[in-house]
């Protein structure tokens, strides 16, 4: 790796600021390390010479996605027919989340 440095201190302290998280001095020299690391990574990918079309598809398939068209839509009584618990129109389920 060169000692090139690509994204700065300041950057770093930047991007801190904007995901709202506090790094101490030790945290911003590591991800700046870090960075121009994975930065110096993605210039060596790039300077590669590889006669290679891009793919669209790596399994060979094309155009496996269906046409979109419309449908007939389920009835009220068979949405909710397996239902555990509902409310009106509404599906109920247990907290999910915290």
């Amino acid at each position: 790796m060169s000692g090139k440095v690509v994204v700065s201190k300041e950057e770093v302290l930047h991007y801190a600021k904007l995901c709202k998280i506090s790094l101490t001095e030790a945290d911003v020299e590591r991800l700046q390390k870090d960075v121009n690391e994975i930065l110096e990574y993605f210039n060596i990918v790039r300077s590669l010479q590889l006669d290679v079309e891009p793919m669209v598809y790596v399994t060979g398939f094309s155009e496996a996605l269906r046409e979109d068209e419309p449908a007939e839509t389920l009835s009220e009584d068979d949405v909710f027919k397996n239902a555990g618990e509902k409310d009106e129109k509404w599906f109920v389920s247990g907290q999910v989340l915290g």
